[in-house]
């Protein structure tokens, strides 16, 4: 049975309930892929089958690393989130990342905010853009995305996470509203 906050409009959205507590039931959210992620993974896919191929004939150990390359990758994919009680769960393809929520100060929906963000350490479309990157806006920055037009902006009080659940305004607002 679903809970009061799991309408089926919600649902229709991408939104279901788990179990959560009565007061702040689990809520799920899709993670969308974009037209360039997918692009960039099966283009970088067949690279990496092609070259690992070529150069497993003269070196099989590193045609095998080449070869591994896209499941190493898809490993680290993002395949959605979930709000539960005081966490957010970035889901993996294995497991899920924690991000506790204490200390948010703000949750905003807004992919400008992302414009001019450099990647310092990560995975720039690779079955998710995911990683540290750093913006003059924002400055130092984790992200677990898999779409960079629709992204919330966790800042808090010690650190800035960007994800991209859909839809992004009702992320926002909803983990806003558990994180209170």
């Amino acid at each position: 049975m679903a809970c009061a906050d799991c309408t089926e409009r919600a649902l229709s959205v991408g939104l279901s309930c788990g179990h959560g507590t009565a007061r702040f039931p689990s809520v799920i959210f899709t993670a969308r892929w974009s037209a360039s992620l997918i692009i960039v993974s099966v283009i970088t896919t067949g690279i990496c089958v092609g070259a690992g191929y070529a150069v497993v004939r003269v070196q099989p150990l590193i045609g095998a690393l080449v070869f591994a390359l896209p499941v190493i990758a898809l490993l680290f994919c993002v395949r959605g989130y979930t709000l539960e009680q005081s966490t957010l769960l970035v889901k993996r393809l294995l497991w899920n990342t924690e991000i506790p929520l204490h200390g948010l100060r703000s949750a905003e929906a807004d992919p400008a905010l992302l414009a001019g963000s450099l990647r310092t350490f990560g995975n720039g479309g690779f079955f998710s853009f995911s990683g540290w990157f750093y913006s003059r806006k924002l400055g130092k920055y984790r992200a677990f995305m898999t779409d960079r037009r629709d992204t919330v902006v966790l800042t808090f009080d010690d650190r800035t996470v960007v994800v991209s659940p859909q839809p992004a305004d009702r992320f926002a607002a909803r983990v806003l509203e558990i994180a209170r």
